[in-house]
């Protein structure tokens, strides 16, 4: 049996004295601020999990060319569209801020995914509002709802972050290819030409970075 705190001791105690129990008893505020401790905990777990499942779906995606295809893969997975576009979207808010990230994940996954589809630019005015953190998912809401329409606007981060991720799939199709021997002299010297061309495509791309 877990020990009980000197704090859950006291309690007991006055209640055999048939004392009342304030609210402002500095013995509940120490089992409050537990409380608050506990859930901070709870919430930065729950996020950062999310933000591992949105990159193991992103591993997927890079490998599933057709939507549809991807579609019906985490529907197999049991997984809704809406949830594993919002642990993409954890996923992507981490990578192009980490710092953000990593100060808010205190507000839960329900906040969390609300501040990953808008824009950076409302994010920070989101975050700059009071009293976020204790404020309930419906109040967060209507404080996000403002800033949806604009999100939608595609970002050039968000699609280098796709390409990144198309780029590592392509990666490791190639590595997991393991050439025969091909006696058509005119076959081989064809995917010679192949794998040459999408090499020197590669690099054309590489310098305009």
């Amino acid at each position: 049996m877990a020990k009980r705190s000197k704090a859950e001791a006291g309690i007991e105690v006055a209640r055999a004295k048939g004392l009342p129990l304030r609210l402002s008893d500095p013995r509940l505020q120490k089992l409050g601020a537990r409380v608050a401790e506990t859930r901070k905990q709870i919430y930065e777990f729950l996020v950062d999990r999310s933000r591992d499942m949105g990159e193991i779906l992103d591993e997927g995606r890079a490998l599933i060319d057709d939507r549809r295809v991807y579609n019906r893969w985490t529907k197999s997975l049991g997984m809704s569209r809406t949830s594993a576009l919002n642990f993409r979207n954890t996923t992507a808010f981490a990578r192009e801020a980490p710092g953000v990230y990593e100060r808010w994940r205190v507000l839960g996954p329900a906040k969390i995914y609300r501040l990953a589809r808008i824009s950076p630019r409302a994010r920070e005015k989101v975050l700059a509002a009071p009293d976020i953190v204790p404020m309930s998912d419906a109040a967060f809401a209507d404080v996000v709802a403002p800033y949806l329409e604009a999100s939608r606007t595609v970002t050039g981060n968000m699609i280098g972050n796709g390409y990144v991720q198309k780029a590592n799939g392509i990666a490791r199709k190639l590595e997991a290819w393991e050439l025969p021997d091909i006696d058509d002299a005119a076959l081989r010297k064809n995917l010679k030409s192949r794998l040459l061309e999408i090499a020197r495509v590669a690099k054309t791309l590489a310098a305009s970075l």
